[in-house]
């Protein structure tokens, strides 16, 4: 039975990109897809735990997989969690099993009394979780503001780069920040698969293509 318990940790969602077009294209191998995921998933959800001296609770929802790694709250291991994230990410969409799939990956720093049952986590910090989801995309990652905090609330850290911005959220009544991150390595080869519509009345995707660009060269110099 859920009750208010003091936890902390990182709570990380990986949800398929276009599942409901998957779905229809990839009939017969679509239920792999997803046990290929889940399993990936819960591998990460071990190794992290290791990694930062903690203990992990894995869920699968829908077509969507969660990874709570119950554990002290530090910058080292938010840095590991965030590394965690992206090379799970980029591992997964470079698997030839998985015939392209993408992710939209969400990370949350939770703290405080929470709704637990078991090893699993409920209630507002975990649904504000899932809300941040439709902000994320095959071009970058989202995490929530403790979670950049953690991290000494930086612009760039290594190969990442972040953006802070302020959404409303649906069941929230006013604006809240959530913070975009960008893997610099990553980001040009991902727009660069990503066609402009010739139909479109803008030319927003050529410009952040540009701007990636950009971005991969300053990285190098």
């Amino acid at each position: 039975m859920a009750k208010l318990v003091p936890k902390a940790g990182y709570l990380l969602l990986f949800d398929i990109r276009d599942s409901t077009a998957r779905k229809e294209h990839f009939r017969k191998t679509w239920p792999k897809h997803v046990v290929t995921l889940n399993r990936q998933a819960a591998g990460l959800g071990k190794r992290l735990a290791a990694d930062v001296g903690g203990k992990v609770f894995t869920k699968s929802i829908g077509d969507a997989v969660m990874v709570f790694v119950e554990c002290g709250i530090n910058p080292k291991n938010s840095e590991t969690v965030l590394l965690g994230m992206a090379e799970f990410r980029n591992r997964v969409e470079d698997m030839p099993t998985l015939e392209g799939l993408r992710l939209k990956c969400v990370g949350s720093l939770i703290a405080g009394d929470i709704l637990g049952n078991g090893g699993d986590v409920l209630g507002r910090p975990v649904d504000f979780a899932f809300r941040m989801e439709q902000f994320a995309d095959v071009t970058h990652m989202v995490i929530n503001e403790p979670f950049h905090a953690s991290l000494g609330s930086p612009e760039q850290l290594g190969g990442f780069r972040f953006k802070v911005t302020s959404k409303i959220v649906k069941g929230w009544k006013e604006p809240e920040p959530i913070v975009l991150v960008v893997e610099i390595d990553t980001l040009l080869d991902t727009v660069r698969d990503m066609t402009p519509e010739a139909t479109a009345n803008h030319v927003l995707l050529e410009l952040f293509q540009l701007h990636a660009e950009g971005l991969k060269e300053t990285k190098s110099e």
